[in-house]
């Protein structure tokens, strides 16, 4: 039950500072930078521990972890040129760093957030199974049953919002601005967000399932 609690806080927090990175405007440049910083130095802690992936990355041919090769790869490239062209148009961290480029490091930071916030939720869905594993053994199969169906429930609201929102353009690096309304109570983009990013961790879930030829 411990480690059922710990890492359901530590998915809490994640998703939070996840959602808190891809809005800057709402809490403001300074804080975005911050927490994005924070961000890649668990990021990193987190590739370095699990370094023995690139030993093993594309020797399986199984159709799963093809796929799960791949995905680790596009969310790393994702997040490393995400992580560059934010050096470079820090404002403050990384102030000291003048680039003549500002315009185009910014279009292309933009667009790659948007790549890596849709990997990472792809992501995410690799490690549904071991989460639901979690709930099953220490809630019981009832509470597994209404999660999933929460997780399906929300995921709906996540794809009506990713198709209505301006996530479509800025993947077709045809937008280089995000929109955010400042009237809206702020817990609103936040559930927004929340759920595109839930939305892709049920795709990457069903991804997963079938690719690895599962039923259940």
């Amino acid at each position: 039950m411990i480690k059922f609690i710990l890492r359901s806080v530590f998915l809490m927090v994640f998703l939070l500072s996840t959602v808190i990175i891809f809005l800057p405007q709402a809490f403001g440049i300074k804080a975005h930078e911050y927490v994005a910083t924070i961000f890649l130095v668990a990021a990193i802690y987190h590739i370095l521990k699990n370094r023995y992936f690139f030993k093993s990355c594309f020797k399986e041919h199984f159709a799963f972890f093809i796929y799960r090769d791949l995905l680790t790869l596009l969310l790393l490239t994702s997040f490393l040129v995400m992580l560059v062209t934010g050096v470079f148009i820090s404002g403050n961290i990384f102030d000291f760093i003048k680039w003549p480029f500002q315009g185009f490091m910014r279009d292309l930071h933009l667009s790659c957030a948007i790549y890596a916030f849709v990997f990472l939720g792809l992501h995410l869905g690799l490690h549904a199974f071991s989460l639901f594993g979690l709930i099953k053994e220490n809630l019981g199969a009832t509470c597994l049953m209404l999660f999933k169906a929460g997780f399906v429930l929300v995921s709906l609201i996540g794809f009506y919002n990713f198709v209505t929102g301006d996530y479509l353009d800025r993947l077709m690096f045809q937008q280089s601005f995000s929109f955010f309304d400042y009237e809206r109570a702020l817990i609103f983009p936040l559930i927004d967000a929340g759920s595109v990013l839930v939305m892709f961790a049920q795709l990457g879930y069903l991804i997963s399932l079938l690719t690895l030829n599962k039923r259940k």
